[in-house]
């Protein structure tokens, strides 16, 4: 099995923004996507670390800050579109 894997380029790091997870994203969803993932809290709510699978097998994992994982690109950027990746200042906390 082949993987896609999507790093965040350095040059849109930014050492003190991120990108996460929203919590509302998380659980069951009636499109078939399962998706988990620890709660970050200080202030606002967040995900950095998640999981997802789909009921047709596909997956994706990681951090959208670092490194994520996913079983195609294809996969990748269906769950990013249904699931965008919210971009915040951790200094706003």
């Amino acid at each position: 099995m082949s993987v896609f894997k999507y790093k965040k380029p350095v040059e849109l790091k930014e050492p003190h923004c991120g990108e996460v997870l929203e919590t509302r994203y998380l659980g069951d969803h009636e499109d078939g996507w399962h998706i988990f993932g620890q709660i970050q809290r200080d202030y606002y709510e967040w995900i950095n670390d998640f999981f997802a699978y789909n009921d047709n097998g596909r997956f994706i994992c990681g951090d959208f800050e670092y490194e994520v994982v996913a079983d195609s690109e294809e996969t990748f950027n269906e769950f990013k579109e249904k699931y965008p990746p919210y971009s915040f200042d951790y200094w706003d906390i």
